[in-house]
C-alpha cells in the first residue's frame, strides 16, 4: 500500500511537472544593432524606443502562444567598425535575427548576414544592400526610390532648377547623390554643382560658398545628424535664399533647433504618413506619455519593423523555434505584405525592398506643411 501510494506521488509530481513544463515561454531573440551613441544617435535611440513601444503592444498576444521575445540591443556607435564588433557580439549568442541603421553600417555587416546566412532588416537607403542575394528586408525606401520621386516633383511643380547638390562623404551620401544626378538629368535637369562634406565640423563655410559660387537656383542637401542644421544656417548666413530639398533626415528635431530662424523654405521626400489613423494617435499618445517628446520617422520604423517579426511569430511560431531562416524569411515576407503600419501600408519586392508611399512636404517658418500633388501626377 505504501508503495502504490508513493508511486501516485511520484505519478502526480510528473503530471504536474509536465504541465507547468507545457506553460514555459520558448525565448526569441533579435539582435539589433543601431547607433545609441554617435553622430546618428537620435535615429537609434528613437527607433529603440519604437521598438520597445511595438513590444509591449504584442505583449499578450505572444504571451498567449507561450512566446517571449527578447530583443538584444548593441551600439554601433554610428560608424562601421563598432557595427562589426557588435556583430560579431551578438551572433556569438547565436542570435540569427537582426536589425540595423545607417548604410555605412548596414553595408559592412551585410556580407557577414550572407556568410551566416541570417534575416536582417535595415534602415538604410544604399542600393547594393538588397542586391547579392543576402536575406536582407530594407525598411527605408532606396536611394533610386528617393531620388526618382524627388526629381519628378522638382521637375514637375518647380519648373526644373539648375541644382547644386552637397553631400555627406559617405554610404548614404553618395548614393543619394549619384541616383539623384542619374535621374535628374535624365529628367533634362541641370546639375550645375555637386560637392561633398565631411561630417562633424562646426564650419561648413568653405564647401558652401563654392556651391553658392555656381549660382544653382535650388540646393539638394543631403546628409544626417546635426551637421544638416549647421549647413542650413550657414547657408543662409552667406545669403542664400533658394528652396533646400532634402530626405526625411532634414526635418529632426536636432536640425531644427540647430538651424533656429533660418529653417524655413525646406522641402524634403518622407514616407506619406497618416497621422489620423488610429493606430498612429495611439502610438503617438503611448510615445509622448513614456517619453515626453515628439516621435519622429525612426520611431514609426522601429514600431513598424518589431510589428513584423511580432506578426510573423504569430503566424507560424515553429520557424522561429526551429531558427529555420530560409522560412522564415518566407513567412516575414508574407506578413510584410498589405501590412498596416504607422508608416502606411506596406509591400515588399522580390529583391527584399518594402516599398512605402512617399509624399513632398515643405518647411515654412519653422513648420512642417504637407503638399498634396498626388492628383497632379501621371
Amino acid at each position: 500500500m505504501r508503495i502504490f501510494k508513493s508511486i501516485l506521488v511520484i505519478f502526480i509530481i510528473a503530471i504536474i511537472g509536465f504541465g507547468c513544463g507545457n506553460n514555459k515561454k520558448e525565448i526569441i531573440k533579435i539582435g539589433v544593432i543601431i547607433p545609441l551613441t554617435g553622430d546618428a544617435s537620435e535615429y537609434g535611440n528613437d527607433q529603440k524606443r519604437g521598438i520597445e513601444i511595438a513590444l509591449k503592444h504584442y505583449k499578450d498576444s505572444l504571451n498567449n502562444k507561450n512566446v517571449q521575445l527578447e530583443i538584444v540591443f548593441e551600439d554601433s556607435k554610428s560608424n562601421s567598425k563598432d557595427g562589426i564588433n557588435a556583430y560579431n557580439k551578438l551572433i556569438s549568442q547565436n542570435i540569427k535575427i537582426f536589425f540595423s541603421t545607417l548604410s555605412n553600417v548596414s553595408m559592412a555587416i551585410q556580407p557577414l548576414i550572407k556568410k551566416n546566412n541570417n534575416l536582417f532588416f535595415t534602415i538604410a537607403a544604399h542600393p547594393e544592400l538588397t542586391t547579392n542575394k543576402a536575406k536582407v528586408i530594407r525598411m527605408l525606401p532606396t536611394s533610386s526610390y528617393y531620388a526618382k520621386k524627388l526629381s519628378f516633383y522638382v521637375s514637375n511643380f518647380f519648373n526644373k532648377p539648375s541644382i547644386g547638390i552637397l553631400f555627406s562623404n559617405d554610404d548614404f551620401g553618395n548614393s543619394l547623390k549619384e541616383a539623384f544626378k542619374e535621374v535628374y538629368i535624365l529628367d533634362n535637369g541641370e546639375i550645375v554643382i555637386s560637392n561633398s562634406y565631411e561630417k562633424n565640423k562646426m564650419d561648413y563655410r568653405s564647401e558652401i560658398t563654392k556651391i553658392i559660387n555656381k549660382k544653382p537656383i535650388s540646393i539638394f542637401l543631403v546628409g544626417y545628424g546635426k551637421d544638416l542644421g549647421t549647413i542650413i544656417k550657414q547657408f543662409r548666413e552667406l545669403g542664400y535664399v533658394g528652396k533646400i530639398f532634402g530626405t526625411p533626415e532634414i526635418s529632426y528635431p536636432d536640425v531644427k533647433t540647430i538651424a533656429g530662424e533660418t529653417y524655413d523654405n525646406i522641402y524634403y521626400i518622407s514616407m506619406k504618413i497618416d497621422n489620423e489613423t488610429d493606430i498612429f494617435k495611439k502610438f503617438h499618445s503611448i510615445y509622448l506619455k513614456e517619453y515626453k517628446i515628439n516621435p519622429s520617422l525612426d520611431s514609426y520604423l522601429g514600431y513598424d519593423e518589431a510589428g513584423i517579426i511580432c506578426k510573423s511569430i504569430l503566424l507560424k511560431k515553429s520557424v522561429f523555434f526551429a531558427n529555420d531562416i530560409d522560412s522564415i524569411e518566407v513567412v516575414v515576407k508574407s506578413a510584410i505584405n498589405n501590412y498596416d503600419g504607422l508608416t502606411g501600408c506596406l509591400n515588399i519586392n522580390q529583391n527584399g525592398d518594402v516599398y512605402f508611399p512617399l509624399a513632398l512636404k515643405s518647411i515654412k517658418n519653422g513648420k512642417e506643411i504637407p503638399l498634396n500633388f498626388e492628383s497632379k501626377q501621371q
